[in-house]
């Protein structure tokens, strides 16, 4: 982060009471923190001076003390952790790229990745930890750059152990791979401290939350050569849909070495344990015109289901400087886990004989084991040819991830002609639930699949950088990937004993481009343009050769172009963008009269247009403001009836504007800050076409210093606001946001 040492000033009553209470300006910044790149080397965030001060200089001269303004930028970070792939300062990336600070994240008390996005231009919640981004449903993310997602399936990341979160806009598959062509977002990871230091820190608040977190780091021998850390959080709260109760456990544990300035080794070990008894969660019932018929509390899940996840995560590094022009970066991370649900699954409204609306329900018992192996090797080599400089990037990367499933499902009443009572469960009161009822023992399951999946994903990249001269930056990249999969897949009828086994497997190779460049007007504003390519592997289900396949990867195209500007003596940074992404080979229903049933087609092609623009700095040394705002316009060009996750020419869940900002004011006299913030986001359409209401709220928070405590308070969703913050099916409704949160934390830092 860029240092401000501007705004010199004799002490007055404020700095007699900062002295007196051992207080902050810069109220809630933490110790110096490290963040991991990809280079594998640590970096500094520069979050505060000391822990003492807080940001604040004090220097005795002549008997009078004289105070600076904070030694940090809270929300402005301009290096990216994804060091070996992109240049050290945004303003040299022709794409538009997001950082959100550990800073921002303890500002406003966010616990999950859903908490931040209203901080993303162009990103809003689909479900669960999917978003629409840019216009197009997604799920793509990497932890330090690396593969490998312990949340993967139906539970939402926790940020316990992120120091910053990057979101990279755009198609991305000359970098990072196959994904879908709105962007990915990459967790960097905290790391180790040079200095001794933790803190201890108790939560509390309404539906009945409470937890506590606590961190230790520092050097394990004299030279500093040898770093450690360990971290531990847990939180149980009941949220406000009904029989929900949720636990989170997280540990955390690094070492890292660093024998010279040339050489850095760490090893990162990661545990997570999640309990969230009443899910899994779907949404509420709605109307055609997007109004809940229900109380938002409202649940199809009993207090017996739950979903639970187990996962344990590894990641190392080593990075070597060879020489000055040559290094090379060695990573790798295996993740374990195994995510188990029961739950009961919305069929559909109807209204009984006594004209009560009443919800159909199925029982699903699910277990899902999932182990995923990533590998990178990356060689960065700095040379000169005439008046160019040049840094060039060679890579290779190896990705697999193994499954295996198993799923029970027991039949709703619509059945009930069909089976024996004991396959049969019951349904439940839609106004007056009566919970109570069903429960797995009183029933038995009709219908049984065991699958395993093993995908395989390797390629080799290449980027150069180039500075051609000093105003002028060219980057071109391509990545040559190859990928396979595989499914078998059996189904049972266990009413009749039926099975019926699927056996699958597809396979491909491709190649992505990267064309960037950046213009540097004056040392403070640049202009940049990007050309990108991506694809999306087709998913193996559909590659059977009855369904007509195998086909081809889904394409994403990018053009982008767009400006960046370092305001206000580098205290701000604002950038804006202007893109269009093409997206093809989009599978739909074979629409040949002749064709077989479940044939498929590669016909379909969307388009995606928007502008962006995000600002985020200090506007004086007492106020920082983070801002961005969105516009985009998904179509459908080609195959619309047919293509998931659209609904006539309009994709779901896509609003057309989006609008975020979280401010904060500190106070100095009292050692303490006020923070505010909000988003809006307008109508968009749900999966089957009703309509999701478009909703603006506000969160307000306060924090405040004495001595080595800090005391912060937040409140989100302020005005309690009755709101869906995404569309899914009729059948299941929308997701409901969180009504009124209060979230009161307490920290000792030593």
């Amino acid at each position: 982060m860029q240092k401000d040492a501007s705004g010199l000033a004799t002490v007055s009553l404020a700095a007699i009471m900062l002295a007196a209470f051992g207080g902050t300006a810069a109220a809630g910044a933490g110790a110096e923190t490290s963040v991991r790149d990809d280079s594998g080397m640590s970096r500094a965030a520069d979050q505060t001076e000391t822990a003492q001060t807080d940001g604040l200089e004090e220097v005795d001269v002549a008997e009078e003390i004289l105070v600076t303004g904070r030694a940090q930028q809270f929300y402005l970070q301009t290096t990216p952790s994804l060091g070996n792939k992109f240049p050290d300062d945004l303003k040299n990336i022709p794409q538009s790229i997001q950082i959100l600070t550990k800073q921002l994240i303890e500002d406003q008390g966010a616990v999950e990745i859903t908490d931040l996005y209203r901080n993303i231009s162009s990103v809003s919640i689909f479900s669960y930890s999917g978003v629409t981004f840019r216009g197009f449903r997604q799920d793509e993310i990497r932890y330090d750059g690396l593969l490998g997602d312990p949340f993967s399936g139906f539970s939402v990341p926790l940020l316990f152990d992120i120091e910053q979160v990057e979101v990279i806009k755009g198609p991305s598959g000359a970098l990072f791979g196959g994904g879908e062509p709105g962007g990915l977002i990459n967790y960097a990871t905290r790391g180790p401290d040079d200095e001794f230091g933790g803190y201890v820190r108790l939560v509390g608040g309404n539906f009945d939350l409470r937890g506590a977190r606590a961190e230790v780091t520092g050097p394990l021998d004299e030279a500093g050569t040898l770093l450690f850390r360990l971290g531990a959080a847990y939180e149980d709260v009941e949220p406000f849909r009904f029989n929900t109760d949720k636990e989170d456990l997280v540990l955390a544990a690094d070492i890292e070495w660093r024998p010279g300035p040339d050489t850095q080794a760490w090893l990162k070990f990661d545990y997570v344990e999640q309990d969230f008894q009443g899910a899994r969660l779907r949404g509420v019932p709605v109307d055609d015109e997007g109004e809940f018929l229900t109380t938002r509390r409202f649940n199809t899940n009993e207090e017996t289901d739950f979903q639970r996840l187990e996962a344990t995560a590894f990641t190392g590094s080593f990075n070597q400087r060879l020489t000055d022009a040559l290094s090379f970066t060695l990573s790798g991370r295996a993740v374990l886990s195994q995510e188990r649900q029961n739950y009961h699954e919305n069929r559909g409204l109807f209204i009984n004989d006594e004209g009560v609306a009443r919800v159909r329900r199925e029982f699903r018992d699910q277990d899902r084991d999932i182990q995923q192996y990533s590998a990178l090797a990356e060689f960065v080599y700095d040379f000169d040819i005439g008046d160019t400089e040049h840094t060039f990037l060679f890579g290779g990367e190896f990705f697999r991830r193994d499954g295996e499933d198993f799923f029970l499902i027991s039949s709703d009443s619509r059945r009930a002609g069909q089976f024996p009572p004991n396959f049969i469960v019951p349904d439940l009161n839609l106004i007056d639930p009566d919970y109570g009822n069903s429960n797995p023992d009183l029933f038995d399951p009709f219908f049984q699949t065991e699958r395993t999946t093993q995908f395989d994903q390797w390629a080799i990249y290449a980027q150069d950088q180039i500075a051609v001269t000093d105003r002028l930056k060219l980057s071109l990249g391509a990545r040559f990937e190859g990928f396979s999969e595989d499914l078998d897949s059996v189904q049972t009828i266990l009413v009749t004993g039926q099975a019926t086994e699927a056996v699958a497997s597809a396979s491909d190779e491709t190649v992505t481009v990267r064309t960037g460049l950046v213009y540097d007007w004056t040392d403070s504003f640049t202009t940049y343009f990007n050309f990108s390519t991506g694809f999306t592997p087709q998913g193996v289900a559909s590659q059977e050769p009855e369904a007509g396949g195998p086909f081809n990867p889904e394409r994403g195209r990018l053009f982008e172009v767009g400006a960046k500007w370092d305001l206000m003596q580098d205290k701000v940074y604002l950038q804006t963008a202007l893109y269009q992404i093409n997206k093809t080979n989009i599978l739909v229903a074979d629409p040949a009269p002749d064709a077989p049933t479940g044939a498929l087609a590669t016909i379909g092609e969307a388009r995606s247009r928007g502008v962006e623009v995000d600002l985020v700095g200090d506007i004086t040394t007492e106020w920082s403001v983070a801002l961005n705002y969105a516009y985009n316009d998904t179509v459908i060009l080609e195959g619309s009836d047919e293509i998931i996750n659209a609904v006539g020419d309009e994709f779901a869940n896509a609003p057309d504007h989006q609008l975020g900002f979280w401010t904060r004011y500190d106070i100095p006299v009292i050692a303490s800050a006020i923070t505010f913030g909000g988003e809006y986001v307008s109508e968009r359409i749900s999966l089957s076409g009703q309509e999701v209401d478009p909703y603006a709220i506000f969160d307000a928070g306060w924090i405040t210093n004495w001595r080595n405590l800090q005391f912060q308070v937040n409140v989100r969703n302020l005005f309690d606001k009755v709101y869906a913050e995404s569309g899914f099916i009729s059948r299941t409704g929308h997701f409901p946001g969180e009504p009124r949160t209060v979230r009161v934390e307490v920290t000792a830092r030593f």
